[in-house]
């Protein structure tokens, strides 16, 4: 790196330590490599070799289903590195996901070796590396939760449709336990359900205002 970009990398990377003897002469030898938007740097399954610190850009971290349909897990912007990544390098398995340009990016690249050496010697890098592994462990879980929640919403609204009368006598847990959730989830989609006027709620029981709308959901 030049004079410029080492400014930049400490800048976007203020957590890490400057006085770290490791990081000076290995990290800041390390080109800025940059890629333009649309790029695809991993395929999922791919061999993951190096690590990408984010200077400047995004990247966008997702995984296609079955049915073809991409998922966003989460985006890395400057200062940041791929939690997906370093499980990769330090447990030597395949990518599980794809990594795409989303814009302009920049990153200095971190090699295998280098990574995990940083991380067992490195007090500030392996900070930064299990850190943002945590944060990004917690955003992951809130999109399966998302998902998972979702789908529920569907399995909720079939139990209710499935009633021959339009008055479905069953508590919020009895419902629950029906579609194999807890209570406090059946019951946020119940409110959301009454939000949109689909039914009306009461102790102990729900009428259905609009039997076709949650037969198609």
């Amino acid at each position: 790196m030049d004079t410029l970009q080492l400014g930049q990398f400490w800048n976007a990377f203020p957590s890490l330590d400057r006085d770290d003897a490791l990081l000076a002469s290995e990290l800041t030898r390390r080109q800025v490599v940059r890629w333009p938007s649309g790029t695809v740097l991993v395929r999922d399954g791919d061999e993951c070799s190096a690590a990408p610190l984010v200077l400047a850009g995004l990247l966008e971290v997702s995984k296609t289903t079955d049915s073809a349909r991409r998922i966003r897990l989460y985006t890395l912007g400057p200062g940041e590195c791929c939690p997906l990544t370093a499980t990769s390098l330090m447990g030597g398995d395949s990518f599980p996901a794809q990594v795409s340009v989303d814009g302009d990016t920049q990153a200095v690249m971190v090699p295998s070796e280098l990574f995990v050496a940083l991380v067992g010697r490195s007090p500030s890098f392996r900070r930064l590396a299990f850190g943002q592994l945590a944060q990004r462990l917690g955003s992951v879980i809130e999109l399966v939760e998302a998902l998972a929640f979702r789908h529920l919403d569907q399995r909720v609204a079939a139990l209710l449709v499935a009633s021959a009368d339009d008055t479905v006598r069953k508590t919020h847990q009895e419902l629950a336990d029906a579609v194999g959730s807890s209570r406090e989830v059946v019951t946020r989609i119940l409110r959301d359900f009454e939000r949109q006027g689909w039914i009306e709620s009461s102790r102990g029981s729900l009428k259905l205002l609009e039997r076709e709308t949650l037969r198609q959901l």
